[in-house]
């Protein structure tokens, strides 16, 4: 090994034998490697050659990482990683390779090991890893995306890994036209106003629940595991826009316990749709600034099935309209979130304020009051949602 390193190294100061010195320091190493296939350190030389050998004469990054994970994993399965340089010079050999092949996230998560092993790893710290984390953040751009029904530019200036930056910066700047401003989607809590009937806080809607011919009608339900507003079959709900601005589009975000009676609606205008399993929804489309919703008689979308009487329980209302004065174009927009261990903490956000997770489907994965600043998520898979609060959404990106 130590002769193939001696041509490799005698190739810097005789440049015009390259050929011949690197086709010795070639054949050293593969025969060190024959004889010691086992050898982490002959294994990460090995990794070496492939690695700094121009691809004309044979030289692979891809082969280079494959050795180099290899050693690495020799190294760990001796015992040989206690203050052992040639280990942490693999680790960094490693980090670059995954670089170099484009998968900058590897090379993060081993900078990270190297540096919790030796935390003065002085080119690792104040070169190396400095330099990824940039080009980690210049590479994550999303482009132009739909949010919330507009289009926006969408850069994530800081990625989150665990132990490394913490925080994820999200700048949305929306550039939208006229015509891309002709719709708004507010979102009330049923839990803000405890009783089915209220105007709403922002004085925008008023909502009326009777019982018209049902049997029972319209009630709140405060328990623990539900806290909805529930219409009863033939009860019938009156949404009103009080600004005279027309609604478009509703949704009742149908409760836990309200999977079981969901029912059909009717409406004076526009469209209503139900559906059922998986997703359990309830809509209506149209453009008005009144409708009156009649609530079916048999659970027929339900879990309890035709047999039983028909409810529309709802832990949220969606509402849409054609109005675009609640959002005009965005400048410089930014949101601080931390993402780590299961929790979304939010910079700028008052404690109590709604906080609405979705994925990319449109589909919601939570909905809770901001506390001490933090929103608990569990353990959700890698990847992009939606975060909605106050009628504003952005996207977020949880490693």
């Amino acid at each position: 090994m130590y002769r193939s390193a001696l041509y490799a190294f005698k190739i810097a100061f005789n440049k015009w034998d390259v050929i011949s010195l690197g086709t010795q320091s070639v054949k050293y190493a593969d025969l060190a490697y024959s004889e010691a296939p086992k050898n982490p350190l002959i294994v990460s030389f090995k990794g070496n050659v492939d690695f700094f050998r121009p691809q004309l004469l044979g030289g692979s990054k891809k082969n280079a990482l494959y050795n180099y994970e290899k050693a690495v994993e020799l190294f760990e399965q001796q015992s040989q990683t206690t203050h052992n340089w040639n280990y942490l010079a693999t680790l960094l050999s490693m980090a670059q390779a995954y670089e170099k092949t484009g998968n900058l996230k590897k090379a993060d998560l081993v900078c990270q090991k190297i540096l919790h092993l030796a935390p003065n790893f002085k080119y690792v710290k104040e070169v190396y890893y400095p330099q990824l984390t940039k080009k980690l953040a210049d590479s994550f751009w999303f482009g132009h995306v739909p949010i919330n029904g507009y289009f926006c530019d969408l850069k994530i200036t800081d990625y989150h890994y665990p132990n490394l930056m913490k925080k994820i910066t999200f700048l949305l700047v929306f550039v939208c036209s006229a015509l891309a401003l002709q719709a708004t989607e507010y979102v009330y809590i049923m839990s803000d106003y405890g009783k089915p009937s209220f105007t709403t806080a922002d004085e925008r809607f008023q909502t009326l629940g009777k019982k018209d011919v049902g049997l029972t009608g319209p009630s709140y339900n405060g328990g623990a595991t539900s806290l909805d507003v529930r219409l009863y079959a033939k009860n019938t709900y009156t949404i009103t826009s009080l600004t005279g601005v027309k609604m478009t589009h509703i949704a009742f975000i149908i409760s836990r316990t309200g999977k079981y009676n969901l029912t059909s609606l009717t409406s004076t205008n526009g469209t209503c749709q139900v559906v059922g399993a998986p997703s359990y929804t309830a809509t209506w489309t149209g453009d008005a600034t009144e409708v009156t919703f009649t609530i079916g008689d048999k659970a027929i979308y339900g879990i309890e099935g035709e047999t039983a009487a028909g409810q529309i329980d709802f832990t949220q209302l969606m509402i849409t309209t054609n109005d675009a004065s609640p959002v005009k174009t965005v400048e410089n927009s930014s949101i601080e979130i931390v993402a780590n261990n299961g929790l979304l903490m939010i910079d700028g956000v008052n404690d109590g304020t709604m906080v609405e997770l979705f994925n990319l489907t449109g589909s919601r994965i939570l909905a809770q009051p901001l506390t001490n600043s933090q929103v608990v998520t569990g353990n959700l898979r890698k990847g992009i949602y939606i975060v909605k609060i106050n009628n504003k959404a952005t996207k977020v990106l949880i490693p």
